[in-house]
């Protein structure tokens, strides 16, 4: 297996814009308190999860940052059509191969304090 080109030099990681799910902070200016999900929520972008043993400045990682990004779009204009985003369909999500989830809306990860989150989209079913 070939390891994934590089569209990030090591240096750039911070170019690869995301919240990450697991560090979201609910002062985060881009969460706001929905009335459908009882909690504070980014309409305008989905949220990262990446499983706990996957390095997140790998650069296949940075890759399917990038190429997902577009996902968020979609994932906006079915939320605004009742006939996908409704009380039955409250989220979306897009998992990869790699282990990578973005959930839409964007929120911050619950995890009990001082647990590690063992979560892995590639290993739900």
């Amino acid at each position: 297996m070939q390891p994934a080109p590089l569209l990030f030099p090591p240096q750039e990681i911070e170019h690869a814009k995301y919240l990450y799910s697991k560090e979201l902070k609910d002062d985060n200016p881009e969460l706001e308190y929905n009335r459908k999900f009882l909690q504070k929520v980014a309409t305008n972008a989905s949220a990262v999860h990446i499983p706990t043993d996957i390095y997140r400045g790998r650069n296949d990682i940075l890759n399917q940052l990038t190429w997902t990004q577009q996902v968020d779009q979609q994932f906006i204009s079915m939320a605004a059509n009742e006939e996908y985003f409704n009380d039955t369909v409250r989220y979306m999500y897009l998992a990869t191969d790699m282990g990578l989830m973005r959930l839409y809306p964007g929120m911050k990860w619950t995890q009990l304090e001082g647990v590690t989150s063992m979560y892995d989209a590639r290993r739900t079913s």
